[in-house]
Parts: structure tokens; C-alpha cells; sequence
């Protein structure tokens, strides 16, 4: 038996929602899906696995055969995979087998699957299930001196065995996690008839490998519960689950992005003549989600490295206040203020990319808001509302919010008080960010080349006028300068 790989684990995912299905065009060898590959290859212990967990009352010799009439089909189909059988998926192909075998659905009670077609056939095979296998004779154990000739004598009977016994005591368990438990016993028993205390070393190596099909069943039971009780939708989110846990280093909003892309990928799949074939560019898929959103944080970590704290906070005030100019000027200095925030608490962290994708869309979150019925541009609504796992590329798309229509200039917004000397730094900086979110908001259409130096005026103005002998005379001098190189701009 071939040990499976990781590699597979999409594959395992897309066991529940979809029914494997032979090509329906001929391929080259190499054209195959990881998918086509790991039934025609396993074809044997699939049947084995899909009978013994359906028809958990069925013998042995009964199960093999319907293996033999299996590898019969698959040898038709890679003969000829252009024969209209070969179109029919395999799940729907054995339980048409299992339906035809003389005899059995009436004497194991599921005639009434039989007389069902395409759904409501599978359905009714899967209601069939008894996850209390308390009504089965205990697992057979053999002494390990016999386990280990018969092991010996006839290696396949004793694996088809093994995996029939397991199957109808797991039959929630998908079929690739039984064949990696069929793949661990087997090299355990490799292992074990060599040593001098066999008994000990079954012992022993037995534990992991339970442990290992408990958890399993324990989990794929509640994906198969989730799947029943609320659809293929669903599935998505333990495709999160085991996603998460093979990459760590990925953000919340990363891994929800790549859900998304799952979710698109088994809509596009399931309507094509080869959904495995397609299925084989998940990876791919996954990883070029992931490269874009890493060349985002990439871009504003270099922002932050290149521009400093201040300049960048500036840079994100006036980016902010062209595409969401109707939010007041507190909301929009408060997200500046905490975009910086996220920066410098994550760009120097090895882990980065979580680190920064978590907190900036957060901030986010903060502009969106909690409330559904919140509006703020069309533009801004849609990344808002359309999808959450992907707001934070949609909004670095955002340019200048082109309905916003800015109101007349306020009278006051370039008349400077003595109070600004008074200001402590971090009070004097505020009303300086507030400054700049009230003149990008009278003119979105300035340029960030003209909106600096602005900045740079309103800096040296409170400098020159605080040094006066009557700042406030200075004041009323200069604020109208700065109001009209704004206004020539």
C-alpha cells in the first residue's frame, strides 16, 4: 500500500462535496489529476471502504465482490476512457454495483436506496450509516505471531482485511485518512514481525496510529454533520481549519481570502466535465492569493521604512480622506493615526505578514463600521459589503471618491490662534493632522506634491508666530498666505 501524502490533502476536501468522476476525454499519462490518480491507483480499498461504510453488515466476501467488479470498470475505462460509462462518477458507479449485486439489498435492508436515483440515492445510502457500531462482533485481534504469517502468506487480503474491519467501525472517516491508517499499520507490522517481543511492539506502535483514527473520525463526523445540516457552503470553513494549521504564518483575513477562493474553485469545478482535473490548480490558486496580498504588506512596510511615522501618517491621512472624504475629520485623523500604529508595531517582526494584514484590517473594520445600514461612497460600500475576506485588496485599489462634492471653504480653516502655542507637541500635532484632513477635504483633487507643503506652511507659520512679539497680529498675517497658495494650487 502506498503511503499517502500531503500533497493529497486537497483531494480529501474535496471527497464530501463532490463525487469523483472519470475523464471523459482521452489524456496523456501526465495530464491526470493528483484527484484521477489516487482512485484509479486505489481503486480496490475505495470500493473496499465505501461498501464496508455504507453497508456496515455486509461480509467480507461479499465486499470483494464488488472490488472485482470495480477493477473491472477501471480497466475498462483506462482502456477506452471516451466509453460513455467512464462519464458516471465512481461514487455513483458503486453504489449502482452495490444496487445490482443478487440479493443483497434485501437482505441487508437497502433495497429502498436502490429504488432512488443521483441524490436522493446518495442521501439515502448516507442516512444508512450507523455511527453506533456496537451492533458488529468486536475488531478481531490475532496473536502477532499469526497476524505476522498471515501478513506474510498474502499481504493483499491481509491489508483488504484490515481496511474492511476499520471501515465499517469508522464510517464517517474519509477514504484517504483510512488508507494513511491502512499505510501506518502496514509499516507497522513491517516493523513488529521483525522484532524479538512482537507483542510489546504492536503494543506500542498501535497507540499513534488510534489515536490518529479517533481524532479523525472525531473531526470528519462533524464535517459530514456540518455538510448535512447546512450545505457544501459549509465546507469551507474546516477547509479553513486544517488550511490554518499547515500555515501559520498566514493572517485571519489571508486565510479567509483563500477560503473565498476554495469556495469560487468548487462552484467552477463542479460545472465542468472534469471537476479533478480542475480541481489540481487549487494550490496554485491559493498561493497566487497569498503573493498578492504579501506584496501589499511588502509595499507598506517599505512606506513605513522609507517615510518614518509622521510622514507616513500624513501619506495615510490624505489617501484616506480622497476615497472616504464624508467621514468627519476625527474618524479620519483616528485611522491615520492607527494605520501608522500597525506598521510600526509589525514590520519588524519576523512574522510580518500576519502581523500587519491582522491589525490593518482591523482598521478597517474600524471605517467600515459594525452597522449594515452604514453608507459612506459607493465606492467604500462595495469594498465594505461585498466581501469581507477581501476588503483590504479592494480598498488598495481605491483612488479619489469622484461623486463627493466638497463644501465651500470654511471660514476658519485658515485662521491660526495663539492657542497653538500653547499646544504640548502631541496637541500641536493633532490640530496639525486635523489641518491636513480639512484640506484635503475642501480640495480632493489637490496633489499629495501640493498638499505637502501646506503642511510644511502651517508648520513654519506657528514657528514664525509663536516667536513674535504679537503672535496673534503674525497669525492674521500668514493664515490668509497659507489659505491662498492653497486656492493657487
Amino acid at each position: 500500500m502506498k503511503q499517502l501524502k500531503l500533497t493529497g490533502f486537497v483531494i480529501f476536501l474535496f471527497f464530501v462535496p463532490e463525487s469523483l468522476t472519470l475523464p471523459t476525454q482521452p489524456q496523456d499519462v501526465d495530464d491526470v489529476s493528483i484527484t484521477q490518480k489516487f482512485i484509479e491507483e486505489n481503486v480496490g480499498y475505495i470500493t473496499i471502504i465505501v461498501f464496508a461504510q455504507h453497508i456496515q453488515e455486509a461480509s467480507f466476501e461479499e465486499v470483494e465482490v464488488l472490488v472485482n467488479a470495480m477493477k473491472e470498470y477501471r480497466d475498462k475505462c483506462l482502456g477506452d476512457r471516451t466509453l460513455l460509462m467512464c462519464s458516471k462518477s465512481a461514487n455513483d458507479v458503486l453504489l449502482e454495483n452495490i444496487c445490482a449485486l443478487e440479493g443483497l439489498p434485501q437482505k441487508h435492508n437497502f433495497s429502498h436506496c436502490c429504488s432512488k436515483v443521483d441524490l436522493e440515492r446518495k442521501l439515502c445510502f448516507f442516512h444508512n450509516k450507523k455511527a453506533d457500531v456496537g451492533f458488529l462482533p468486536p475488531l478481531p485481534t490475532l496473536d502477532p505471531e499469526e497476524k505476522c504469517q498471515t501478513y506474510k502468506n498474502n499481504r493483499e487480503s491481509f491489508l483488504n482485511n484490515y481496511v474492511y474491519e476499520v471501515s465499517r467501525r469508522s464510517p464517517f472517516v474519509f477514504a484517504p485518512t483510512l488508507l494513511t491508517v491502512a499505510a501506518r499499520f502496514e509499516e507497522m507490522t513491517k516493523t513488529c514481525c521483525e522484532a524479538q517481543d512482537k507483542a510489546n511492539c504492536f503494543r506500542t506502535n498501535a497507540e499513534p496510529v488510534i489515536q490518529y483514527l479517533k481524532a479523525s473520525s472525531s473531526f470528519q463526523k462533524n464535517v459530514c454533520g456540518a455538510f448535512m445540516k447546512f450545505g457544501p457552503q459549509v465546507l469551507g470553513l474546516m477547509f479553513l481549519y486544517e488550511y490554518s494549521r499547515r500555515h501559520l504564518e498566514l493572517s485571519v483575513p489571508e486565510l479567509l481570502r483563500i477560503a473565498g477562493v476554495y469556495e469560487n474553485l468548487l462552484k467552477e469545478c463542479c460545472r465542468t466535465e472534469n471537476p479533478p482535473d480542475c480541481y489540481r490548480h487549487a494550490e496554485y490558486k491559493f498561493n497566487e492569493t497569498t503573493e498578492k496580498s504579501l506584496k501589499i504588506v511588502q509595499r507598506e512596510c517599505e512606506h513605513f521604512q522609507n517615510l518614518g511615522k509622521d510622514d507616513l501618517k500624513y501619506y495615510y491621512l490624505i489617501k484616506l480622506t480622497k476615497i472616504a472624504p464624508q467621514l468627519s475629520t476625527e474618524e479620519l485623523t483616528f485611522l491615520g493615526k492607527e494605520m501608522v500604529t500597525a506598521l510600526a508595531t509589525c514590520c519588524t517582526l519576523s512574522e510580518e505578514f500576519a502581523c500587519v494584514d491582522n491589525l490593518m484590517d482591523l482598521v478597517l473594520g474600524e471605517l467600515c463600521g459594525l452597522n449594515e445600514n452604514r453608507n459612506i461612497n459607493p465606492d467604500v460600500d462595495h469594498c465594505c459589503k461585498t466581501n469581507f475576506a477581501f476588503r483590504r485588496p479592494c480598498f488598495e485599489g481605491l483612488e479619489a471618491d469622484k461623486t463627493y462634492k466638497p463644501p465651500c471653504t470654511p471660514q476658519d480653516l485658515f485662521v491660526f490662534h495663539t492657542d497653538l502655542c500653547q499646544s504640548h507637541n502631541e496637541e500641536l500635532q493633532r490640530k496639525k493632522d486635523r489641518f491636513l484632513v480639512n484640506v484635503v477635504k475642501r480640495g480632493p483633487e489637490l496633489t499629495e506634491a501640493v498638499l505637502r507643503p501646506l503642511l510644511s506652511d502651517f508648520t513654519d507659520v506657528v514657528a514664525k508666530c509663536c516667536k513674535a512679539e504679537d503672535p496673534e497680529t503674525c497669525f492674521r498675517e500668514e493664515g490668509p498666505k497659507v489659505a491662498a497658495k492653497s486656492q493657487a494650487a
